[in-house]
């Protein structure tokens, strides 16, 4: 989400919505047709490119406030869609007893939480790492030009509206390969990914730690969840 709003400059709000379809998507071909954990990875990254493709399109036409107002429509059609298919699991708000690289036996014990956290800080530095390649790269400087002055970028011949496409369809692969982790780790999925609740909730670890810093929105969002919980818990 940093790359998509600090970045390329698109204010989408569909950014659950992508991590829902993946996390949708290979939760019910697992539940169904058996599908192991090493093939849901890949094949979340696969949700997430055609979901993103699709999303980012209206963006080579708005912008602004239309645009995230667009894809919080999306995410609203999603939620509803999921939430009333029988298929999807409307009946129990979600799919339930996907396959995971946990083994049973280690389910809810000391040394499966330990495996879950050391898999998760793994995954959060590659993410980490692709945020600072494609920030630092050549795409992401075009962008950062745009930002500053958009008429001047298209008159050194930068296709400012196809790099932000490009930034946000690689961000959204990154989201697919999120919703098929999420599945992996607790077997299961629910229509509340794509609640407006949730969105809101990484809105303000975005807003805490920063929309341009990769590090800032790490404790961003630390805050944020341990704020959650501690309400939580009262």
């Amino acid at each position: 989400w940093v790359l998509v709003w600090g970045t390329a400059g698109l204010f989408s709000l569909a950014t659950m919505a992508v991590v829902g379809v993946a996390g949708y998507g290979v939760a019910f071909l697992s539940i169904n047709y058996g599908l192991p954990w090493y093939f849901m990875l890949p094949l979340g990254v696969i949700f997430g490119l055609i979901t993103g493709i699709i999303i980012s399109l209206p963006a080579l036409r708005i912008r602004g406030v239309y645009y995230s107002l667009l894809t919080m429509g999306i995410a609203e059609f999603l939620r509803v869609y999921v939430s009333q298919n029988k298929a999807l699991g409307a009946s129990a708000s979600g799919l339930y007893g996907a396959d995971s690289f946990i083994p049973e036996t280690l389910v809810n014990t000391t040394s499966g939480f330990i495996i879950i956290h050391f898999v998760a800080l793994l995954v959060l530095g590659l993410a980490l790492i692709l945020h600072y390649f494609i920030d630092n790269g050549r795409l992401g400087l075009l962008l950062r030009t745009a930002r500053e002055s958009e008429s001047t970028a298209l008159a050194f011949g930068v296709d400012v509206p196809w790099a932000r496409m490009m930034v946000f369809v690689l961000s959204s692969m990154a989201l697919g390969f999120i919703g098929a982790f999420y599945v992996t780790i607790f077997r299961s999925i629910s229509v509340s990914i794509f609640s407006l609740e949730t969105l809101l909730l990484l809105l303000a670890m975005m807003v805490i730690g920063g929309m341009n810093s990769r590090f800032g929105i790490v404790l961003g969002t630390a805050l944020v969840v341990f704020v959650d919980q501690q309400l939580t818990d009262l």
